[in-house]
């Protein structure tokens, strides 16, 4: 590495000056990779030495009003400009030979973004890890669901300061256990272990925009409409026609056990897919990783053990990546992780068939259909929730509660890989105004542990109605002896903001009502869970 040029000021269009790192290899000029973060510029040292040791300058900015930087920041707001502002400063340096890469994991990825479909002709690669890519992708769910902790802790930490407040969240919520229970939501920001007036007047706008990364749930009855994808994100979100226009080839790495797995599927299934049949290079890389990524410190995740196969070199999977675009070679890669497979699969999506399980009067789950109809009831009260647990806990213990239902298939005698987003499809019905629906898929083991596999969510209107959700994608080997249960409650306390069930706005109202709420089993109005499959695990 030749030298590291800290504490630039690099003017923005309006003359605001961003704090700015570069760091120079021994051979010039050279291509540069770029990231804006709000995290602070100095704690991307490492990524910096390590571009710069393999031949590749790296220029680490501070995102407006963040650490060094002037100006005052408004989370996903002004991206675009500062973005395209430090483009064109780089490429006017004479260390960078005119090839520039935009780089960023979580809000550095949508940062990298906003960049690159600003000045895409200034641009030759973009490489996204775990995105955050948006104020509604990062904090709502595709239900259009409110991730209420997610929420809560990110804003209170990060948000209307210039510095991070780093582990206030988790002293918060030790202290206060019962904080995020306060009601109504719309006023917990008061509440907040840090003066953050604009907490609520940010989100609720993305309360009511259209989705992108996911379908609403199908329903019948008078459930509301599904969104249109088709719409742009909040504010200065990256919309479906841009990222689908987008004629950069791009490298997407996320984590089966990470929160925006979601988005890391959707922007490369969306990248370039209007540029066909000449559409870019894309990578996919998906791991059993969590937000951090793969790390040489443990192969666990997810309450499993993977093995070393699972952690991957991913500074110099990148480094090769770069250097295949850069030498006009093919840069499309597939390394999708198979958990509890141990091994790499090289495409996707990557199942085969369906296998289709129906639920039965008797509480099992099986491919035959059932032969009687039956009505599967539970009671909820939105003052005493279904809780949340990490995805790495034990669910086993919740199996005391009497406000979930539950359906089991018989011990598997063969190997079944789930590889996909499998789709629940249940007739239900609720006592109240309307209600929200959470199903989820957990493997039960043979040492007694319940681990889950993957989830969804619906809001739905009055009545009985099918409703049709779809769960995150996941890549599972199911081995003989396990089971597979689909479990289905209303509430997904904290992670999701619950409904009150008294047809009022979940995140304006304080009061409540306990509802009735019906599963149907039977051969006409059922409940079935389709599975993306590989047939020859």
């Amino acid at each position: 590495m030749h030298a590291i040029d800290a504490n630039q000021a690099v003017p923005a269009a309006d003359g605001v000056l961003l704090a700015t790192d570069v760091y120079r290899p021994d051979r010039l000029p050279a291509p540069a990779v770029v990231t804006r973060t709000p995290y602070g510029r100095g704690s991307l040292l490492a990524n910096g030495v390590g571009w710069a040791r393999n031949g590749l300058a790296y220029v680490a900015q501070d995102v407006r009003g963040r650490y060094g930087s002037g100006g005052t920041w408004t989370p996903y707001q002004g991206e675009r400009a500062d973005g395209r502002a430090l483009v064109e400063w780089v490429h006017r340096q004479p260390w960078c030979d005119g090839n520039v890469i935009l780089a960023g994991a979580s809000y550095g990825s949508f940062t990298a973004w906003a960049a690159a479909v600003t000045v895409p002709e200034l641009v030759r690669a973009v490489i996204s890890e775990v995105p955050a890519a948006g104020l509604r992708p990062a904090n709502v769910d595709p239900s259009g669901i409110l991730r209420l902790a997610e929420y809560a802790g990110w804003w209170a930490e990060h948000a209307e300061s210039r510095t991070s407040r780093n582990g206030l969240s988790a002293q918060m919520l030790g202290c206060e256990p019962d904080l995020l229970r306060h009601l109504p939501v719309a006023d917990l920001g008061r509440h907040l272990w840090a003066r953050v007036p604009r907490w609520w007047s940010a989100i609720a706008p993305a309360l009511s925009a259209p989705a992108l990364s996911a379908p609403a749930p199908l329903t019948t009855g008078d459930s509301p409409a599904p969104h249109d994808r088709t719409g742009d994100d909040l504010g200065e979100g990256i919309s479906t026609q841009e990222l689908a226009r987008c004629s950069l080839p791009s490298l997407h790495i996320g984590g089966w056990y990470d929160l925006f797995l979601p988005q890391t599927l959707w922007q490369w299934e969306t990248a370039g897919r209007d540029r066909a049949p000449n559409r870019p290079a894309r990578g996919l890389v998906i791991g059993p990783w969590g937000h951090e990524l793969s790390t040489p410190a443990s192969s666990s995740a997810g309450g499993r053990e993977h093995g070393p196969a699972s952690q991957l070199p991913l500074g110099r999977l990148q480094v090769a990546w770069i250097f295949d675009v850069l030498a006009g070679r093919d840069a499309s890669i597939t390394k999708v992780f198979l958990v509890e497979g141990g091994r790499w699969l090289d495409r996707w999506p990557a199942s085969t068939a369906t296998l289709g399980l129906q639920a039965s009067a008797d509480g099992s789950l099986l491919p035959n259909p059932p032969e009687r109809p039956a009505e599967h009831r539970f009671t909820y009260d939105p003052l005493d929730p279904f809780p949340s647990l990490p995805r790495d806990c034990d669910r086993a213990p919740l199996d005391a509660r009497a406000d979930a239902v539950a359906f089991r298939t018989p011990p598997l005698t063969t190997p079944t890989a789930i590889v996909g987003a499998p789709t629940v499809t249940m007739a239900a019905d609720t006592t109240g105004p309307g209600t929200d629906w959470i199903v989820r898929l957990v493997e039960r083991l043979g040492d007694g542990r319940a681990l889950e596999v993957t989830s969804g969510a619906a809001a739905v209107g009055p009545g009985a109605a099918t409703v049709s959700i779809p769960l995150g994608a996941t890549a599972l080997l199911l081995h003989p002896g396990s089971r597979l249960e689909l479990q289905v409650t209303s509430s997904d306390f904290p992670r999701l903001a619950r409904t009150p069930n008294t047809g009022q706005d979940r995140y304006t109202t304080s009061a409540t009502r306990i509802a009735t709420q019906t599963i149907h089993t039977g051969p006409t109005r059922g409940c079935r869970v389709d599975l993306p499959v590989l047939e020859h695990p």
